[in-house]
């Protein structure tokens, strides 16, 4: 959690701190050593110091790194948590327009509906960079957290693996939703357009009928009609 990498970057701070504060003491060590170069105990007093000064830029060194780590892991931390918050939300903003029921009785309302999900859609489709990116910020902070600590299974990779897999699930359903509005707009289409057909037809034929009578020609190619109109609206059932 970015509050215990904040104390454990806190308690590096402080060890630091409490090296520098001896800064003093190993110039000191530096004089004495230059002044006893040219006694007997030179050669040791020299290794003794070589070895007090590798351990001190080691130490040193050690403690720098993992402020580094630290401070790479809690901004690496502080961008998953926005990312996840992110898709999160917007995953929920477009489950909840999945989760609507679509009235298809009219065309206006159909149109209407569509115009709503292909706009949550547009914005469901806006965040795509941020799947790419939650993927390689889980990685990068990772591999950070491994430099600290061993895990038997990388956590945020694994976490950020399920926000992956929901977020195509979504998209999956979302293109499935729409594809199906599509047909249904496309079935309104033709059966308006039936509708206006069968219309045409018979203010026409009842014209004829009104003006002269019908022969048995006639009156069969009537009936052939409405059964092939009769047809037509039964593929809407």
């Amino acid at each position: 959690t970015i509050p215990a990498l904040q104390q454990r970057l806190k308690s590096l701070n402080e060890l630091k701190q409490k090296l520098n504060r001896h800064a003093v003491e190993m110039k000191s060590l530096k004089e004495v050593t230059d002044q006893l170069s040219k006694s007997a105990e030179a050669d040791e007093v020299t290794w003794r110091w070589g070895v007090m000064e590798a351990l001190w830029k080691e130490t040193k060194l050690s403690i720098t790194e993992r402020q580094e780590q630290c401070t790479q892991a809690i901004e690496l931390l502080k961008q998953y948590h926005n990312c996840k918050n992110g898709l999160a939300s917007i995953t929920q903003k477009q489950e909840r327009v999945l989760s609507q029921q679509a009235s298809y009785m009219g065309k206006e309302n159909l149109q209407r509906i569509m115009a709503q999900v292909e706009e949550a859609k547009k914005e469901f489709n806006s965040h795509s960079e941020d799947i790419d990116r939650i993927n390689q910020i889980s990685k990068n902070l990772q591999f950070q957290l491994n430099k600290m600590k061993s895990f038997e299974e990388p956590p945020f990779e694994n976490e950020a693996n399920v926000i992956v897999d929901r977020w195509l699930d979504i998209n999956e359903r979302t293109e499935n939703y729409c594809d199906n509005l599509g047909r249904a707009l496309a079935l309104w289409d033709k059966l308006l357009n039936l509708s206006s057909s069968i219309d045409l037809q018979a203010s026409s034929e009842l014209k004829n009928v009104e003006d002269r009578h019908l022969t048995e020609e006639e009156l069969a190619e009537l009936e052939a009609g409405l059964q092939y109109h009769e047809k037509n609206l039964e593929e809407f059932d």
